[in-house]
């Protein structure tokens, strides 16, 4: 990627090209001035043809996405895309700035040509995070799900993980939903979407009755012991004296012993 994306230059590039293009995405990330603005975009009408040339016109487009100029970036993004070499930032971007604009139709089908294109590109999170936040602020929560749940890694990334619960439960899937939310809970409690998913958990437990989600004693120890070990010594004596009261034989004694050490 380039230089201005604080990625590396293109590795794709004439090496002379990819020698030139670095330092001009350099001086514009550490020095947004016009003139070196102008330089690159010199360079990278000089070189339409050949692969730095488009990599030139997606860093020109992401910056002009930053600063507000949508008109801009746009007729940017649109040169690069192009270009062979990155076309999954390509799309990302293009995405990002049609949204600015108000065109959530238009990006909703970038981000979803670019799941389905490059589904091993390293932007997928990211690309899947907007998809999903875009389509269920459209209402469309079928859209959203379909893209959470064919992305296998969904269920390591916290963002993505409420994103999916919360589009299960507007498409009529709260046992899915809860399952989701459980994971989210025990699995990332540091996270600032385990809040999110523990007050929906205490407002799906008295709708699913049976089929709320088993929580097993290990889960529960183990959200306790992230409070723990990051030191967050309150959480950490609130959990386990709650799991105490749940908990029997060997497990609550350790609980008892977690929660006195915390209040130490």
């Amino acid at each position: 990627m380039i230089l201005l994306l604080g990625i590396a230059p293109v590795a794709a590039a004439p090496q002379g090209n990819q020698d030139e293009l670095a330092p001009l995405s350099h001086a514009l990330r550490e020095k947004d001035s016009p003139a070196n603005y102008a330089r690159l975009e010199d360079f990278a009408r000089e070189h339409e043809s050949d692969p730095a040339g488009p990599a030139a016109a997606l860093a020109l487009g992401y910056r002009d996405y930053t600063h507000g100029r949508s008109s801009d970036a746009t007729e940017w993004f649109g040169r690069a895309e192009q270009g062979a070499l990155l076309p999954d930032y390509v799309l990302y971007w293009e995405a990002q700035n049609a949204q600015g604009q108000r065109r959530g139709g238009a990006a909703l089908q970038l981000l979803e040509r670019l799941t389905r294109e490059y589904p091993s590109s390293g932007i997928m999170p990211q690309a899947l995070e907007a998809l999903g936040s875009i389509a269920l602020e459209a209402g469309d929560a079928a859209r959203a799900r379909f893209a959470l749940e064919g992305y296998a890694r969904t269920v390591d990334h916290p963002g993505l993980l409420l994103l999916r619960a919360r589009a299960r439960e507007m498409d009529r899937a709260p046992a899915l939903a809860a399952a989701d939310y459980v994971a989210l809970y025990y699995r990332f409690p540091l996270s600032a979407e385990a809040k999110r998913a523990g007050e929906r958990l205490s407002a799906m437990h008295g709708q699913l009755r049976a089929e709320f989600p088993e929580i097993t004693s290990e889960m529960r120890l183990s959200r306790g012991a992230a409070f723990y070990d990051a030191r967050q010594w309150r959480q950490a004596r609130a959990e386990y004296t709650a799991i105490a009261k749940i908990l029997t034989g060997a497990d609550r004694e350790r609980a008892r012993l977690r929660a006195a050490a915390a209040a130490v």
